[in-house]
């Protein structure tokens, strides 16, 4: 979900402006090689869970409903964005100048873009289908099907496809020497439109939705705790927990996204354009942004059992 202010500093245009050689050999400073580390491990993390969460939805009944494919489907977003820290970021950083970068570059690019953008959707789409289930209960499982779901999960794939392939179809050619920043290569115009339209329209549609899911769900709790039938009671109790852990993934997805949107604003108002602290809170706050991508599997294994279940099954704990 990179608008600009993601997009360049993780491109590594902000590594490589503090990368040095020293007599032939690339030095690279420890708050930068700090960062490296931290998105490997942050990538690794990411891979691990969201292979889980893919890998239980796939294999075991219990879990295989139109919540949970939803679910499924951003932690295949997620799961391209742990691939790109752990595949690219670091040999972007040591072989600049080679013949190997444009390539690394390019494929980076690709994967932040695919990543961005899914994570910017689903959670839209998340907040859609809990929109549906809180205002029209009764019909919820006759609106949102299993077929319609998984048409409207390749529907999204289709259209984040194209998004990508039009910003980087569209975009200048990478020529050695220039930052690998997806703003350099991409026309501005372009970028505008393909990226920050996207990801701002579609967390603030994220934003309104989930707040009225909130006030709506508050006073359907009341009117669950206040129904006679034991099985009606319990069915909404279960759609209320999916609900609840939804709006934590979602929530987080949020706050993050709005630190990073507001770091480069709020330092270019410091003065000191090249002061080293800045880049070290760039690196922080992505660290922050990109936690999400992991924290969500762990979310599943604490709020739902059968997720839990499913995990302790594929990793063979008792």
């Amino acid at each position: 979900m990179e608008t600009s202010a993601i997009a360049t500093m993780d491109s590594p245009t902000t590594l490589q402006t503090t990368l040095a050689v020293n007599n032939g050999t690339l030095v690279i400073p420890p708050g930068t090689q700090f960062f490296l580390g931290a998105r490997f491990l942050w990538g690794s993390l990411s891979v691990f869970g969201n292979s889980l969460t893919v890998l239980s939805v796939v294999k075991f009944d219990y879990l295989q409903n139109t919540a949970n494919y939803i679910i499924a489907n951003l932690a295949v977003a997620d799961l391209l964005n742990g691939l790109s820290s752990m595949i690219f970021l670091i040999p972007l950083a040591y072989t600049t100048g080679s013949t190997e970068w444009i390539p690394l570059c390019l494929a980076f690019n690709v994967f932040i873009l695919l990543s961005s953008l899914g994570n910017s959707l689903n959670p839209c789409v998340i907040s859609i289908d809990r929109f549906i289930y809180i205002h029209f209960p009764l019909r919820y499982h006759d609106i949102v099907t299993e077929p319609r779901t998984r048409l409207v999960i390749g529907l999204s794939w289709l259209y984040i496809i194209l998004m990508t392939s039009l910003a980087l179809g569209l975009g200048n050619q990478l020529e050695y020497g220039m930052p690998c920043d997806i703003r350099v290569f991409i026309h501005p115009l372009v970028f505008t439109i393909v990226i920050t339209c996207n990801v701002i329209v579609l967390l603030l549609i994220t934003l309104v939705l989930y707040l009225s899911i909130g006030y709506t769900a508050i006073k359907q709790s009341r009117q669950v705790q206040a129904a006679t039938e034991e099985e009606q009671k319990s069915a909404a109790r279960g759609q209320m927990k999916v609900t609840k852990m939804l709006g934590m993934v979602v929530g987080i997805y949020i706050v993050t996204y709005v630190i990073v949107l507001m770091v480069d604003p709020l330092l270019d108002t410091g003065g000191g354009e090249n002061a080293p602290w800045k880049d070290g809170v760039r690196m922080v706050s992505l660290l922050i942004y990109y936690s999400t991508t992991w924290l969500n599997p762990l979310i599943y294994a604490w709020k739902a059992k059968d997720f839990r279940k499913a995990f302790m099954q594929i990793l063979h704990i008792p």
